[in-house]
Order: C-alpha cells, then sequence, then structure tokens
C-alpha cells in the first residue's frame, strides 16, 4: 500500500512538472514595456501630495529619469558626482540645453536648500546666497545649536557662516541627474535646477 502511494504521489508530481506551461513570450514583453513608461500623472501627483506633507519639494525632473532639458536658475554648478560636496566642474549657462542620463535619489544630511537668503562671510568679503540655493552644513555650534554652513560660490570660492537651522526648508532626499552637456561634457546637477523640455 505504502508503494502505491508513493508511487502515485511521483506519478502526479512529474506530470504536473511536464504540464506548466512556459508563459507566453508576448506577456513577458509587455510587462518589459510597462516598467519603461514614465511615471503617470496620477501616481506623480500621489508622490508629491506624500512629498509635501513631508515637506518635500517633488518637481518632474525629479521623476523623470532621462531625456532632454534646461538648466535654470544662474550659476549652477556642474559637480563631479551626486552631491555638493563633490568637485565643482565648471558652471552651466542660463537656459543651457542638456541631455538627462540617470538620476539618483540620495539623503542629504550634509547639505539643506534655504527657505530665504542668509549672508557668509569669505576671503572676498560678504556674500548673501538666494533663497532656494543648497549650502553645505558642516557642523554644528554646541553653544547655540546653531549650525555651521559653507557655500563654494564657482567663482568667489567657499564663504562660510552660522546660521539658525530654521534657514533651511525640510529635505529628506534630494535627486540628483547625470547630464551630458552640448559639448559631451558629463556630471551632475540638482534636479531643481532642471526644466524637463
Amino acid at each position: 500500500m505504502k508503494q502505491l502511494v508513493i508511487i502515485l504521489c511521483v506519478t502526479g508530481f512529474l506530470f504536473a512538472c511536464q504540464n506548466q506551461a512556459e508563459p507566453p513570450k508576448q506577456e513577458v514583453q509587455e510587462v518589459q514595456q510597462v516598467e519603461r513608461q514614465p511615471v503617470d500623472n496620477q501616481e506623480f501627483e500621489k508622490q508629491k501630495e506624500a512629498a509635501e506633507k513631508e515637506g518635500v519639494y517633488i518637481s518632474n525632473s525629479d521623476i523623470v529619469g532621462s531625456g532632454k532639458a534646461n538648466i535654470i536658475g544662474k550659476n549652477v554648478a556642474i559637480r563631479k558626482g551626486a552631491s555638493f560636496s563633490t568637485e565643482s566642474l565648471g558652471v552651466f549657462a542660463e537656459n543651457e540645453p542638456v541631455t538627462m542620463i540617470s538620476y539618483q535619489v540620495v539623503q542629504s544630511e550634509g547639505e539643506g536648500i534655504l527657505n530665504q537668503p542668509v549672508t557668509l562671510s569669505g576671503k572676498g568679503g560678504n556674500i548673501t546666497v538666494a533663497k532656494g540655493k543648497t549650502i553645505l552644513i558642516v557642523g554644528t555650534n554646541n553653544a547655540n545649536s546653531n549650525l555651521l554652513v559653507a557655500y563654494d560660490d564657482p567663482k568667489k570660492g567657499r564663504f562660510e557662516g552660522e546660521v539658525n537651522a530654521s534657514v533651511f526648508q525640510t529635505r529628506i532626499f534630494a535627486v540628483w541627474h547625470q547630464v551630458e552637456r552640448p559639448n559631451g561634457e558629463k556630471g551632475w546637477v540638482l534636479g531643481k535646477d532642471l526644466q524637463p523640455k
């Protein structure tokens, strides 16, 4: 009796294995096509609403991973890596066209985007860094809990200062895009400095 049960189980198993059909190739292609489609407006709006509740601004350039775009803003640096702490390779011309190659979402613990202008000091005097610019957070003044910050101006050098944390908009992450300039040079730029075409 045990032998009969074992034979039936083995036979049933072999029969089940033979009758498993592979999914048609058409279904696989459809799934791959869906994965390559850009985020639809409804999904984008859901992500945007969730982020805004956390105090994070998401733009179209934060979501779109590749394509043509223009640089928005003045004195926007092209970086060697996806961080303000990496070497500046130069400065984009205002409204310069670029091709977005890829993107990275990085935690920006050592960087902050200003929600108001701040004045910092350097070798050449003082500089006012505009609202919306990103500056480095290099430490904390333990006596008063202010943040020690630095800003690297592409033309004038490094400026430093001490600010209250309230000058920063809340930022959980930052989206950086690797871009290619018309001359073939590649580098990284913050997503908020791009306007997709």
